[in-house]
């Protein structure tokens, strides 16, 4: 396991990498209550698999946003291509837990050619009402 901070979507955020001499990068995306730590015992059973959890904006070890700016379910698009570019991948992976299931299938809607895989555990939908 490996950790470090980098810059995503304008923010510092918490990088925690299981497995990171495994072959195929699966960004792991928690949930609204949660951190990257939701994501341990997981990697753990999933030793072929380079998984790479970031802490989102506000949680776990990561930076709050700047005042003024807001926690929308569509700016994690920026985190995950901001992401991507760091390990130049032309596709992702991506394994989502609750919030992380919205923010993965928002951007495999709108991004699908950068998306290989899209695995999600209590899935939650992103949502478009009050």
């Amino acid at each position: 396991m490996i950790e470090y901070k980098l810059e995503l979507g304008g923010t510092q955020c918490s990088i925690v990498e299981w497995n990171p001499d495994a072959e195929q990068i699966i960004f792991a995306l928690h949930g609204w209550l949660d951190n990257l730590a939701t994501f341990e015992t997981l990697a753990a059973q999933m030793p072929k698999h380079r998984i790479v959890a970031f802490d989102f904006p506000g949680h776990g070890h990561s930076d709050h946003i700047s005042a003024g700016a807001s926690y929308h379910f569509l700016d994690g698009l920026y985190l995950i291509d901001d992401l991507r570019a760091h390990f130049q991948l032309e596709y992702v992976s991506l394994l989502g837990h609750s919030m992380g299931c919205a923010i993965a299938t928002i951007y495999a809607a709108i991004e699908p050619a950068k998306v290989d895989k899209l695995v999600l555990i209590e899935a939650l939908g992103p949502v478009t009402s009050a």
